[in-house]
């Protein structure tokens, strides 16, 4: 008895993966909008004790650059009890080299409160995703 209903139940799962409502294109690239962006990512430098104290000079840097338009997101990284453990911003920039000559003016940097690394970002939206 057991194995008739499980065979049953087999051949509908079957003939429901098999009908054309539930079959799909695989998406590809011509499916999203992309604008490319470079990505800065801090971590805890040799003075990330001097966190506090460099604060409010991290945060002209990053209002100076998001006023000029050169960083378009920024936000610190946080532990699951909030602490900050880093942070991550993105600028609109062409270019790593761009981006890096703008990070060495960020006191964080420049007093090695914070050391960083940047990399390309493809910023991508589903053309289809609702609005």
């Amino acid at each position: 008895m057991i194995f008739k209903h499980s065979v049953a139940l087999g051949t509908v799962a079957l003939a429901a993966l098999a009908t054309p409502t539930t079959i799909s294109a695989a998406a590809t690239q011509a499916d999203f909008n992309c604008s490319r962006k470079v990505v800065a990512i801090y971590r805890p430098g040799p003075n990330w004790s001097q966190f506090k104290e460099r604060l409010s000079d991290h945060l002209d840097y990053v209002k100076a650059q998001m006023d000029a338009k050169t960083m378009v997101y920024g936000s610190p990284l946080s532990d699951q009890s909030g602490q900050p453990v880093g942070g991550l911003f993105v600028y609109d920039v062409p270019n790593l080299e761009g981006v890096e000559q703008r990070i060495q003016a960020d006191a964080f940097v420049r007093t090695q409160v914070a050391v960083y690394s940047v990399a390309f970002w493809g910023m991508c939206k589903s053309k289809t995703a609702a609005k």
